[in-house]
């Protein structure tokens, strides 16, 4: 029994130094020798829980070791704060560590700090950078031996940790000293949720920004989690809201046809996707119709193609208004159509801007509503450009009600491109005529 404890102190004291080097993540790498190739977003995928196996060239460690590795971000998401846990084979504890890292975005690097919650209250210090798909870590402990280590195979559901040592100051190397395999833990929508949010919240950045290379960029980012069956339909929606976004975007930079064809048809392919996952998601069809919208406008040439563009978007608007008549964004895209129908047809200037109205009221409603991340939540603002632009364009402008409305805009958005730099100035420059002038969206 004496030998047996004795055997499970050495297990846990050995697992307990492992896993200082581990969770130490880098100690700092020699002056100069670190690039600045780190990003803000490469821990994201680490959010989450983890099941670890792990194994260690170290005399005395069983093989695969099970344990855990959870993250989260903290700080008001500045500060990526992960514990590590080494389980025995009776399912107890034998090493746990916390590790705190930030981003240096003057550096382009990662500070991180590892402390042992169990042997040892000293910190470690460390550094951490991209390299190309892959996570470089430089790690010194306080016994003097050198730890490099990879990040690698990251996807959203596993990743690999590898660790090369020496312990004569780089001269010799043990390759692949410590390795661990990391399982995401729980439902894998639960675990990609937050990654899947941040990058929806950068492409509404980036339309506002009329950042069209960020949102083909961002578009790409969402790629890992389409198979994310739990969020697919979500991840869809905003692979596709990228591409539509960027069209629009593109409409006032006069981009290439072949080019805006690309975002459009891809747009349509991606919603069309979206509401095969999840039929109820009426933003899809909302998003779909306006891409139709775009190509019959780019298409001046195939008169059958374009009455199929044009037969099809007539049937979404008419589902998503029968399917969620006092949703913000179906009215807003509703009330778009309207303008340019006739007024004995139910249509009209007046019509459209009262349905407008009807939205951002009901957009208004919703502020602060809890909501999904996931779930399309824009509208309010668009609303507001949109009564700014019609006030601009109707057949009696009223230009006070054009910039009141392209200011509310702007203080919802301050950094909205089209607003601020095209939409306002056209409105001012009315004024100072005493006429309106043509928008351009």
């Amino acid at each position: 029994m004496r030998r047996a404890i004795r055997f499970l102190i050495w297990i846990f004291y050995l697992l307990a130094v492992a896993a200082g080097r581990i969770l130490g993540q880098s100690a700092p790498a020699a002056a100069g020798s670190v690039p600045g190739t780190g990003t803000p977003q490469d821990f994201d995928f680490l959010i989450g829980a983890w099941d670890i196996t792990y194994n260690s060239k170290a005399p005395g460690i069983p093989p695969n070791v099970r344990g855990r590795w959870t993250a989260t971000r903290q700080a008001d998401g500045r500060l990526i704060a992960d514990e590590f846990r080494l389980f025995g084979a009776d399912g107890a504890t034998v090493a746990l560590g916390m590790t705190y890292r930030v981003f240096d975005p003057s550096k382009k690097v990662w500070n991180v700090r590892y402390v042992d919650a169990v042997n040892s209250p000293l910190w470690h210090e460390g550094r951490a950078w991209r390299d190309g798909p892959d996570i470089l870590l430089d790690q010194r402990t306080p016994a003097g031996a050198i730890l490099r280590i990879r990040y690698s195979d990251i996807t959203p559901e596993t990743f690999r940790w590898r660790a090369d040592r020496s312990t004569d100051g780089g001269k010799t190397w043990v390759a692949d000293a410590i390795r661990i395999e990391a399982r995401r833990e729980g439902p894998p929508a639960q675990a990609a949720r937050e990654p899947v949010a941040g990058i929806v919240a950068r492409i509404q950045q980036a339309d506002y920004e009329g950042d069209r290379p960020a949102l083909r960029r961002l578009y790409e980012e969402l790629a890992p989690y389409v198979e994310n069956r739990e969020i697919a339909s979500r991840v869809l929606y905003w692979r596709g809201f990228a591409l539509w976004r960027r069209a629009l975007n593109g409409f006032n930079e006069s981009a290439a046809r072949q080019e805006q064809e690309n975002d459009l048809g891809g747009c349509v392919r991606e919603l069309e996707r979206a509401a095969a996952k999840d039929p109820g998601l009426v933003d899809a069809r909302v998003g779909k119709a306006s891409c139709l919208v775009g190509l019959f406008l780019l298409d001046r040439t195939d008169a059958r193609r374009r009455q199929a563009y044009l037969d099809e978007f007539e049937q979404l608007q008419a589902d998503a208004k029968t399917a969620a008549a006092e949703n913000p964004r179906v009215l807003w895209f509703v009330g778009g159509g309207t303008w340019y129908v006739p007024a004995e047809k139910g249509g009209g200037q007046a019509r459209a801007m009262e349905i407008y109205r009807k939205g951002l009221e009901a957009a208004r409603r919703k502020r602060g509503a809890a909501s999904d991340p996931l779930d399309p939540s824009w509208g309010e603002p668009e609303l507001l450009m949109n009564l700014a632009w019609a006030n601009l364009n109707r057949a009696t402008p009223d230009l006070d009600a054009a910039e009141a409305n392209a200011r509310a805009a702007l203080a919802l958005v301050p950094n909205w491109h089209y607003v601020r730099d095209m939409l306002l100035p056209q409105i001012l420059e009315a004024r100072a005529k005493g006429t309106a002038s043509p928008g351009s969206r």
